[in-house]
């Protein structure tokens, strides 16, 4: 993720302050399409792609072609020399973005709501039998993925519950599934 490296030059500032600052400055470039994507109102879109692939993609072959440059420059175990290990080791995890307009350049959300479920875990071993746990964990998991994909929770586990009992195939059930509901009309 591009927050994590951004993260491992800020702390490099203190060893490599010049080599921290300016790969922090690059990487902010790519965080400012993503805000102005944002103000456009385009995220996710193929207008989102475009952008990405016009403004961000020049970027992201500077950050690189410095990262390849500066590598065998600074020791391995340095902080610095860590930011870029890490940075150049998933470069085709870090360039997905580039590929897919959905896909966020850093994974903030994904972080909170695995905190949630860290949480959960610890409190899912006092529901009294196994089952019960197993049980909650898959309504909660059901549901945050609900509100992750922007539908209130009540009315989409009340739709959900009536029709999945009619549900007779495979494809009717598929069809609850929340990146997949739509609200009854």
């Amino acid at each position: 993720c591009w927050c994590h490296g951004r993260r491992k030059f800020f702390e490099a500032q203190t060893t490599a302050p010049d080599e921290a600052a300016h790969a922090i400055a690059l990487m902010r470039k790519l965080f400012r399409v993503e805000h102005e994507a944002k103000v456009r109102g385009i995220v996710g879109t193929d207008a989102h792609l475009s952008l990405r692939i016009e403004r961000s993609k020049p970027v992201v072959d500077d950050i690189f072609a410095w990262i390849t440059d500066a590598r065998p420059k600074v020791l391995p175990k340095s902080p610095i020399g860590a930011a870029l290990g890490y940075m150049d080791r998933p470069r085709s995890r870090l360039e997905l973005f580039l590929s897919a307009p959905r896909v966020p350049l850093h994974n903030n959300a994904s972080e909170r709501r695995l905190r949630v479920i860290a949480l959960l875990r610890k409190t899912s071993l006092f529901f009294g039998p196994p089952r019960a746990g197993r049980l909650y964990a898959g309504l909660f998991s059901l549901v945050a993925t609900a509100v992750a994909n922007e539908h209130e929770p009540t009315e989409y586990l009340a739709d959900v519950l009536i029709r999945a009992q009619r549900a007779t195939t495979d494809e009717e059930l598929d069809a609850l599934l929340p990146d997949r509901w739509s609200p009854p009309t």
